[in-house]
């Protein structure tokens, strides 16, 4: 039950589509632009950069406040005080993703992602960020960039569990590791059409100093998060 109720708190929170109440406030569905997501990069694209980072910002506190909630109510039972929080972490990505209210059209979860895991872990989360603003500054592909530093989040969540550093109980480790794989897994699942533009040499650039598409009818701009 705890469980549970972890998920649906996250998924409530995730819901909260800022970047779809951004472009209603503009006169306009944020998803019938660009890559047709509601989340942050998408945004940045169409609407520059001022809102762009508006709605990362929102995106983030609405998986950060709750993850980090979850920490204080649990914090007196260590053993599955993060596994707690890894729960309401997947809820959190799930509701981004997948908000019902917009019939299951939403973001692409990077931001949120962003939030949840420094509640969780802030130094893995500074390390993955700093991967990704590496690999954006080298390539220029905001996906590639969330792409690699999704990989890395499993990798390090999965690495720093094994080792006992976040003080997991044995009997919940396998938990712990499934969400370790499917918060990151879901956001690489949800570039898949990024990748395909990638590979094809077709994935826009990252440019600050446009909105990213010579109109806003444009709807084959390449987002991300």
């Amino acid at each position: 039950m705890e469980r549970v109720l972890c998920i649906l708190a996250g998924y409530a929170f995730g819901c909260i589509q800022s970047g779809y109440f951004y472009g209603k406030n503009r006169k306009m569905d944020i998803r019938d632009y660009g890559s047709h997501s509601t989340g942050a990069t998408n945004v940045l694209r169409v609407l520059g950069l001022k809102a762009g980072l508006t709605v990362f910002i929102c995106d983030f506190l609405k998986g950060f406040l709750p993850c980090l909630a979850v920490r204080f109510i649990f914090a007196g039972k260590p053993d599955i005080m993060l596994l707690m929080a890894m729960w309401t972490a997947f809820g959190v990505v799930l509701g981004h993703d997948f908000p019902f209210w917009l019939g299951f059209r939403g973001g692409k979860g990077i931001s949120a992602t962003c939030g949840v895991m420094f509640a969780i872990d802030p130094l893995t989360a500074c390390l993955c960020l700093l991967l990704f603003f590496i690999v954006v500054k080298l390539s220029k592909f905001v996906s590639l960039g969330s792409i690699l530093a999704m990989v890395l989040l499993g990798i390090l969540l999965v690495i720093n569990c094994a080792i006992g550093h976040y003080g997991v109980g044995e009997a919940v480790r396998t938990e712990f590791f499934l969400l370790s794989v499917l918060i990151p897994g879901l956001a690489i699942f949800r570039h898949r059409a990024n990748i395909g533009r990638i590979a094809a040499g077709k994935e826009n650039r990252l440019d600050l100093k446009t909105r990213g598409m010579k109109n806003q009818q444009e709807g084959k701009s390449g987002g991300n998060s």
